[in-house]
């Protein structure tokens, strides 16, 4: 058998018998107890009653001395205290009980002397215990000491007129005995504050334990019954119990500390500290009204009143309470303190956080341009499949890791309180259908059927913060998209509420995708969470998203929720207060001529898009009518056109089972009698030009369909068909080559390639400069169309150089200076816009943001 199974066993069989011997031990000891204290009170006189008194005191001290020798070293002191103190105390019984063996009852004798030194050492175990703290190393606790002095100034004005008046004015005794007597009821006051005070702090009730409570209780309850009952031997028997039994709970108290983790301060809760005020706000008023409660007791008995009494009782309590209050004062000065320097350290590290994000934004953002921008030049070049396969893996890859950049940026700069919201007029269908747009081509990869849609009642030129909205609305459905396996998703908005001041907003995303199930949903929106873990492997992400989502959403004022139910798809929804526009032309009102009650057929399978077109059709003024598949749209055509009002206009869906819109447009062709005017509505270039000349196609439009151009494709076709001509509208011309001379200015040889390589595929010609010096000197030499400058440049930055060519240019030349920087900080755009710079592209430059920022500001004759 193992050594060390050997032993367990062997201390189990020794522990055993000892646990046997304890439990009988301790019954033992109480019944003898017992036995005791009853004797003494069948024979409270004589010397059978004075022995047992000796055996119960004495007894007390000795299980005190051998309660602290049980104690760890540096927890001994409280222990050795009480110890004394009953030590002292039975002296002092000894002292007394051979005076009265000699015959003598003196009123003042040695006695006293070790009488009043057990009230130092039970006093002392109590100050330590209630009035030092031992957090840092012993210090006295100040408030506890006002505290204190407090009850000790309460039980003494109480003792007072109960007894030590009667002492102080008994002129039958020398001074030196009444200050003796006197002594005992204030000393006994200090003792019943230090308990009161210390069954007030958590930390010392649970350390003073329960037996030293009723011990030391026992024991002043006989020091004032001494003082206040009428002695006969059935009362001093009685009395001498209370002073046997307090000394013998007092010395078993001692046993029982050997847990105690010292004085020290505790943590409160919120409870335990609401408590702790109550008390205190109890001790600072409840004195006050002491001495006029005294002073009516007095006058209800019919005593007489000192005229001192009460003023001196008044003026200690309020010269404490005066301390009281200077400390509180003292302690919500040092808070506030500690609060400011709290608060300048928060904000010195906000502003370093902040300081931090720039920087990284544009450290990290620099090469990423590289990576994104050269892996895109690439691509445009001719490669091998096997070449392609990888460069677009980079593409990829590069994407992903901007859009993780880019969210743990927005959602650090959130959690710094560095978000800001411009309030601006702009276009919600427009910000509406963009969003659409850039997810075209993810939703065309995987087949879906995407939809955007602005309700007709809704007002378009409104005021707010379309930056911030336009990415919300594309986090979201970018993650309908990216958890959208086939079916559909619907980008939404509709009116929800309107008041004079603002109108409320519902913006929805609803897809057929995975669905959430109801107990992922509330979690959906904490950071670093996704419904499932596994679609972190499965579809990447940060979960960073929907958390960026809530709080933007929460700043704009107002509020984001989901609804979803598991396999069946999500719409995820928020409303959002917004106002009018201040300029109502923002958004611009369209015409309805040529369109107002104009018969048009709308053939698509998917039912949402026919709602949609339905419903915005009508807005134009038109009379819709929809249908689901080709074999249905035939049959309608044919009766239209038997009638008196045949189908001028059909809208077809390319996309369709069984007869395709093209094969549809084809058979609509061949019978004159139909002959529409034909719009096909594709999700990608699946049909080329000529092929939809030769069905009879007149336009062509890509899903998401924008409403402008749709409104004026119709209105185009509309015409045609009424003139009887048969034209193809198309508006995707390839783009124009020589657009115009465009200076880079760029210090980063990787960036220099990606500007010159956007520009030149955009048919822009370029010069290159790697500083502002640089760019100062090509500025002097030649005209520019425009300029893409750097920001953070050595030598010369873009700020300098652009107030430089500000001066340069004087007040008859103005070209466009396009800052193209990293750095996405707040107030960045400002800050150019302040040099003198009149557009912003961040890095990594896309290159379709980039042609849409030069086409604002070159002019016609530039292209």
């Amino acid at each position: 058998m193992p050594a060390r199974k050997v032993s367990m066993q062997s201390g189990l069989r020794q522990s055993l018998p000892l646990t046997r011997r304890i439990v009988p031990l301790r019954a033992t000891a109480a019944i003898v107890t017992v036995a005791l204290l009853g004797s003494h009170v069948v024979w409270p006189w004589g010397p059978w009653a004075d022995a047992t008194y000796l055996v119960g005191v004495c007894g007390g001290a000795a299980l005190a001395w051998v309660g602290a020798r049980r104690q760890p070293a540096d927890r001994r002191l409280v222990p050795h205290l009480v110890a004394a103190g009953l030590t002292s105390s039975a002296l002092g019984d000894v002292i007394w009980l051979v005076y009265s063996w000699a015959g003598d009852d003196p009123a003042v004798s040695i006695a006293d002397i070790p009488y009043m030194a057990s009230y130092v050492g039970l006093g002392a175990a109590l100050f330590v215990l209630t009035l030092v703290r031992d957090r840092t190393g012993r210090h006295l606790d100040v408030d506890s000491v006002i505290n204190s002095l407090t009850i000790v100034t309460v039980c003494v004005l109480v003792l007072w007129n109960v007894s030590i008046a009667s002492i102080v004015a008994d002129t039958t005794v020398s001074a030196a005995t009444r200050l003796v007597w006197a002594s005992y009821p204030v000393a006994d006051a200090v003792v019943l504050a230090l308990v009161v005070r210390a069954l007030m702090l958590p930390r010392s009730r649970s350390s003073i334990g329960a037996a030293f409570v009723v011990g030391i209780g026992c024991w002043l309850a006989s020091d004032l019954g001494y003082l206040l009952l009428t002695l006969s031997p059935r009362v001093s028997g009685l009395l001498d119990v209370g002073w046997m039994l307090g000394a013998l709970l007092m010395g078993l108290s001692t046993w029982q500390r050997a847990a105690d983790g010292g004085p020290v301060r505790a943590p409160q809760s919120a409870s335990e500290e609401a408590g702790a005020g109550l008390g205190t706000l109890g001790i600072a008023i409840l004195p006050l009204l002491v001495p006029p409660a005294l002073e009516l007791a007095k006058d209800l008995q019919g005593r007489d009143s000192h005229m001192y009494e009460a003023p001196v009782g008044m003026a200690v309590l309020l010269l404490l309470a005066f301390l009281r209050t200077a400390r509180l004062l003292q302690s919500e000065s040092v808070a506030r303190a500690e609060a400011r320097a709290s608060r300048d350290l928060a904000m010195e590290a906000s502003r370093a956080k902040s300081a931090f994000l720039a920087t990284m934004s544009h450290e990290i953002r620099t090469p990423m341009n590289g990576v994104i921008g050269l892996t895109g030049l690439l691509l445009a070049t001719d490669l091998d499949d096997r070449q392609r396969q990888y460069a677009k893996g980079v593409e990829v890859a590069g994407e992903s890791l901007m859009a993780i950049i880019n969210d743990i940026l927005d959602f650090s700069k959130m959690e710094a309180g560095k978000l800001q919201l411009e309030i601006i007029d702009f276009n919600l269908l427009q910000v509406v259908e963009e969003v659409a747009e850039l997810m075209a081509e993810s939703a065309q990869g995987k087949d879906l059927e995407l939809l955007a849609y602005c309700s007709p009642e809704l007002p378009l030129s409104l005021r707010g913060d379309p930056s911030r909205l336009r990415q919300v609305l594309l986090n979201l459905a970018s993650n309908a998209v990216k958890f959208t396996e086939d079916g559909e998703v619907v980008l939404r908005a509709h009116l929800e509420d309107l008041s004079e001041e603002a109108l409320l907003v519902r913006f929805e995303t609803t897809d057929t995708g995975l669905g959430i199930a109801a107990h992922d949903q509330q979690r959906l929106f904490e950071p670093f969470s996704q419904a499932d873990s596994s679609t972190t492997r499965r579809f990447g992400g940060t979960g960073l998203g929907l958390a960026i989502c809530q709080q933007l959403v929460s700043a704009m004022g107002g509020t984001l929720g989901v609804n979803s139910t598991l396999g069946r798809g999500s719409t995820f929804w928020f409303t959002l207060p917004l106002q009018l526009a201040l300029d109502p032309t923002v958004a611009p009102t369209r015409s309805t001529a040529g369109l107002d009650g104009l018969r048009v057929l709308v053939v698509d399978d998917n039912q949402t898009n026919r709602l949609i077109l339905d419903e915005q059709l009508r807005a134009w003024g038109m009379r819709p009518d929809v249908v689901a598949d080709g074999e249905s749209a035939l049959r309608v055509l044919a009766e239209a056109a038997g009638s008196e009002e045949p189908y001028p206009l059909a809208l077809l869906d390319l996309c369709m089972p069984g007869m395709d819109g093209l094969d549809l447009a084809a058979r609509i062709s061949l019978d004159e009698a139909l002959a529409p005017g034909l719009v096909l509505l594709t999700s990608g270039p699946d049909v080329t030009a000529a092929e939809a000349s030769a069905a009879g196609i007149a336009a062509r439009l890509t899903k998401p369909v924008r409403l402008s151009e749709l409104h004026a494709v119709l209105q185009e076709v509309a015409d045609t068909a009424r003139a009887g001509e048969a034209r193809l509208v198309h508006h995707a011309a390839p783009l124009p080559r020589g657009r115009g001379h465009v200076l880079v200015v760029e210090d980063n040889e990787v960036n220099q390639l990606v500007a010159v390589g956007i520009l030149e595929h955009l048919g822009y010609t370029t010069e290159l400069a790697a500083n502002g010096l640089e760019a100062l000197q090509a500025f002097g030499r030649s005209r520019f169309a425009a300029v893409l400058m750097d920001c953070q440049m050595p030598e010369m930055d873009g700020y300098d150089a652009t107030r430089e060519i500000r001066m340069m240019e004087g007040a008859e030349r103005h070209t466009p200076v396009i800052a193209m920087t990293a750095g996405v900080a707040r107030g960045e755009r400002e800050r150019c816009l302040a040099a003198g710079m009149d557009d912003y592209v961040p890095k990594p430059v896309n290159p379709d943001d980039l042609e849409k920022t030069l086409g604002r500001w070159l002019p016609t004759s530039s292209r």
